[in-house]
């Protein structure tokens, strides 16, 4: 990856556009694969009773604005928009949870047609704190929802073939926000 970035710096320089579009690509490759690894590193920890949890009090708002500033900056295929209840702390590994929030976010993306919109808010119901992410994409067929959040689950749909990923992004959430004392849940239709 460094030397990809360090490619990119010189592409600029010379301003060569093919070799910038091309690094962009290869960067973008790099950051799924790392992706993927980190996800199987995190089943393994999780699997072998390694994933740790370091829970401190944390506001939701300001660790959702962090998430959404990042994708903000490097998803311009859609429309992100949040909304959060400001005050609302959780007691929460904030790494984990934001982790949580990093995947539905970028499913939302991956699963969605370009230029729709993706909303993400948070508010409190009672004595939870409710994080939703809400999409314009191909939905869910309700034989595929209560499967969802099972290990190497993916639904098998002609749109899915064309989407990369293992099937261990949503399980290892919903472990996650167990491990929290917390629930996870999917609503939706085709």
């Amino acid at each position: 990856k460094g030397y990809i970035q360090f490619m990119q710096l010189k592409a600029r320089k010379e301003e060569s556009m093919f070799a910038g579009k091309a690094l962009e690509g290869a960067e973008r490759q790099i950051n799924k694969m790392t992706s993927m690894i980190n996800g199987f590193l995190n089943l393994s920890r999780l699997e072998s009773g390694k994933l740790l949890l370091e829970q401190h009090s944390l506001e939701i708002a300001s660790l959702i604005k962090e998430i959404m500033d990042e994708y903000s900056t490097t998803v311009t295929s859609h429309h992100l928009t949040f909304s959060c209840q400001k005050g609302l702390f959780v007691n929460a590994d904030r790494d984990k949870l934001g982790h949580v929030i990093s995947n539905l976010v970028s499913n939302a993306v991956k699963y969605s047609p370009a230029d729709s919109r993706i909303d993400v808010d948070s508010y409190q119901e009672e004595n939870n704190v409710i994080f939703r992410v809400r999409d314009e994409g191909m939905g869910i067929h309700g034989t595929d929802l209560p499967k969802l959040f099972e290990r190497f689950y993916r639904a098998e749909t002609p749109q899915m073939a064309t989407v990369s990923g293992f099937g261990i992004g949503l399980y290892l959430s919903a472990e996650i926000i167990a491990r929290h004392g917390g629930k996870i849940w999917a609503e939706s239709k085709l």
